[in-house]
């Protein structure tokens, strides 16, 4: 598809084509993370997996920075970057601030269902929040701090899947 073509479809078509190809990321990520799973074990993976994505969130910061023309820093710009995360698209979350912080409340997460329906390890959802939103955060600004408030696994489905803050002092 050109991007002309990509112009002429409608706001309804474009969050239509955005969110398949949110799931298709999110997707690939998991194909990939079993891949390397089914051949060298679940910590192998999980390393693998937390290097990726720490060298993607980098890029992915700069891109959303870019295509929002978010500038400067500070929680208002980490918050924004935030919402166009491919992986948070496809989450169902709540943000409350306060003045230079925010927490994260996510109440529905794809992956972490995922999970849990094949009764999967979840450790995996640790090792992101340790180390990939904070890089993501950083990447936006560096006087960022990250603290994980909540982290799989949960009691039962009705409970948050995790929780965190950020802070811009």
């Amino acid at each position: 598809m050109s991007k002309k073509e990509l112009l002429e479809l409608s706001k309804k078509e474009l969050v239509n084509l955005i969110e398949a190809y949110t799931k298709l990321y999110l997707t690939l990520d998991g194909l990939w993370f079993l891949a390397i799973e089914g051949e060298y074990g679940h910590d192998v993976a999980v390393k693998f997996d937390v290097k990726v994505w720490d060298s993607l969130v980098t890029r992915e910061a700069k891109r959303i920075r870019e295509a929002r023309q978010i500038t400067g820093g500070g929680i208002e710009a980490i918050i924004e970057a935030f919402k166009y995360r491919p992986t948070f698209l496809t989450k169902e979350y709540n943000v409350t601030r306060e003045k230079n912080k925010i927490r994260v409340q996510v109440k529905k997460c794809r992956s972490l269902n995922a999970m849990e329906r094949d009764k999967r390890e979840v450790s995996s959802c640790l090792r992101v929040l340790e180390d990939v939103y904070p890089r993501f955060a950083g990447s936006i600004d560096d006087r960022s701090k990250f603290r994980i408030l909540k982290a799989p696994p949960r009691s039962s489905a009705d409970d948050s899947c995790c929780e965190w803050e950020i802070e811009v002092p």
